[in-house]
C-alpha cells in the first residue's frame, strides 16, 4: 500500500477536525487479491485536534496486512488585527522611540482590554506591593508611593504601567508573579484605548 503523503486541512476555531475518508487516496495491490480492502485509523468521522497521524491498512483475502501513514495538519493561518494609527510625542529633534506594537494586539484577534480584565491583572500582579497596605513581605509601604487601590490611582499610573510593564518587563520585579505576554498586551491595549475606568 502506498499513501499519498501528508495532508493539510482547515481545522475549526477550536483546532478540531472531523477526519475525512482518506482510503481513496491510497494505492493498494496484492499478488493474489486484486482488490485488497483499505481501512483507516483513526476512522473517517473521528474528531481530532492538532497534527494527527493517520494510518491506512490494506488487507487481502488471506488476512495479510500492510500499512502506510501520513500526518494531517491545520492549514488555517492565524488572524491578526492591527491597531489604528498611533500618535506619539517626539523630542526636540523630532525623534521618538518606536514602541513594540506586537504587544498591543494578540494573535487571533483583539485582546479583551476592558477595565475589568485590567483590574484582575493589577490585583494578581501588582497590588501586593503597590497598595496602601502592601502584603508583600519586602515592603511596608508602596514603592515610590505608587498605589493601585482605586480606579483613579490605576488610571493615573497608566503612563508608568506602559513604561514598566508593557514596553519593558521591569515590573513585576523579577516577574515574581509570572505576568504573561498576554497580560502585558491587555494592559497596553487598555492604555492606548484611553485607560478608561469602565
Amino acid at each position: 500500500i502506498i499513501c499519498s503523503g501528508d495532508q493539510t486541512e482547515a481545522f475549526d476555531a477550536n483546532c478540531n477536525l472531523v477526519l475525512p475518508d482518506y482510503t481513496g487516496l491510497a494505492v493498494a495491490a496484492d499478488n493474489c487479491d486484486s482488490d485488497p480492502v483499505v481501512t483507516q485509523d483513526p476512522a473517517a468521522g473521528t474528531v481530532v485536534s492538532g497534527t494527527t497521524t493517520v494510518t491506512l491498512i490494506a488487507t487481502d483475502f488471506a488476512n495479510n496486512t500492510s500499512s502506510c501513514s501520513f500526518d494531517v495538519t491545520d492549514n488555517t493561518p492565524p488572524v491578526v488585527s492591527c491597531v489604528g494609527d498611533q500618535t506619539v510625542g517626539s523630542d526636540i529633534n523630532c525623534e521618538f522611540e518606536l514602541l513594540d506594537y506586537t504587544l498591543v494586539r494578540a494573535a487571533f484577534g483583539d485582546v479583551d482590554s476592558s477595565f475589568a480584565q485590567v483590574q484582575v491583572i493589577i490585583d494578581t500582579h501588582c497590588t501586593s506591593c503597590h497598595s496602601a497596605k502592601p502584603t508583600h513581605e519586602a515592603f511596608d509601604a508602596a514603592p515610590g508611593g505608587v498605589k493601585f487601590d482605586t480606579v483613579a490611582e490605576i488610571q493615573n499610573a497608566a503612563p508608568r504601567i506602559l513604561e514598566q510593564a508593557v514596553k519593558s518587563d521591569i515590573m513585576p520585579l523579577g516577574n515574581e508573579t509570572e505576568m504573561t505576554d498576554t497580560d502585558r498586551a491587555i494592559l497596553g491595549q487598555w492604555i492606548r484605548d484611553g485607560a478608561k475606568g469602565q
